[in-house]
């Protein structure tokens, strides 16, 4: 299972790199992969495979998650860089309980 939500989030990073997406496409596709990763994450805190900094990572960022993936924005391209930075982000807080 977990295999397979982390393949669907790469898939979704890669699609989040293709120039040719327009900014909203790009944000959806990053806010995806965001909600993807952080359900994994919440798997993966259940069975105690997270440590107490990851968690405090986690919890550090959701709220500019929140604001990034649903505020309003008048600049989807800037909404877009910022949600996949923090995926980005998230990927280092998943990456060692790999």
């Amino acid at each position: 299972m977990k295999k397979l939500v982390l393949l669907c989030m790469l898939t979704l990073v890669g699609c989040a790199d293709i120039p040719r997406l327009s900014p909203e496409q790009k944000l959806l596709l990053s806010c995806q992969g965001i909600a993807t990763t952080i359900a994994t994450l919440a798997i993966l805190k259940t069975q105690n495979k997270l440590t107490d900094a990851a968690v405090d990572t986690v919890n550090a960022l959701r709220p500019t998650i929140e604001v990034a993936c649903a505020g309003n924005w008048t600049d989807q391209a800037q909404a877009a860089t910022l949600a996949e930075a923090l995926l980005e982000k998230l990927k280092t807080v998943q990456e060692p309980v790999q």
